[in-house]
């Protein structure tokens, strides 16, 4: 019963912190609404795996349950892969808007931001999805759904959110 309601505090308090700390409304809505898609995409893939049975036949015991989610598991992940994602997208809007400041154009500014922050934010993604695929493989279900949560989160939103759908709508804005 309070799934919505926290969804509504962590969102509230991204778009303050945000706004405030960028001056801008704009900037804020953007990052709830990247940080949206990665929680949105990782809570598909984790219905199409765990209640669909979509990837039952790649013969991991962990991802072949058909049992469905356990209720426990996304709102513990929620503010974790906000986390995470929050922190890689304030690292890397604080670039572009620090080389936007110093006069370069929107575009330079961008690419200059990923050139600056691309590797970190990658080897950061990389190391804490490693971290998470040794829960994956263990036999306890929970874990096994909190380790998909958190390693499949954390790729999307390093490889795809990051690298090209921030940049894009950065140049819009």
């Amino acid at each position: 019963a309070a799934w919505p309601k926290m969804i509504l505090i962590v969102t509230s308090i991204v778009l303050v912190m945000v706004g405030v700390t960028f001056r801008s409304l704009a900037l804020a809505v953007r990052g709830c609404l990247t940080i949206g898609m990665t929680i949105l995409f990782v809570q598909g893939l984790a219905k199409i795996t765990y209640c669909d049975n979509y990837f039952g036949g790649l013969g991991f015991a962990s991802i072949s349950s058909t049992d469905g989610l356990i209720w426990l598991v996304p709102p513990t992940v929620f503010p974790l892969l906000v986390g995470i994602a929050l922190d890689y997208d304030i690292f890397f809007i604080a670039r572009i808007v620090e080389f936007r400041t110093q006069g370069l154009s929107t575009r330079d500014s961008i690419l200059a931001g990923i050139s600056e922050t691309g590797t970190i934010i990658t080897a950061a993604g990389i190391i804490q999805a490693l971290a998470f695929f040794g829960l994956l493989v263990g036999d306890i279900p929970v874990l096994n759904q909190l380790s998909f949560y958190l390693l499949f989160g954390v790729l999307f939103d390093t490889f795809f959110i990051r690298t090209l759908v921030v940049p894009s709508i950065m140049y819009w804005l």
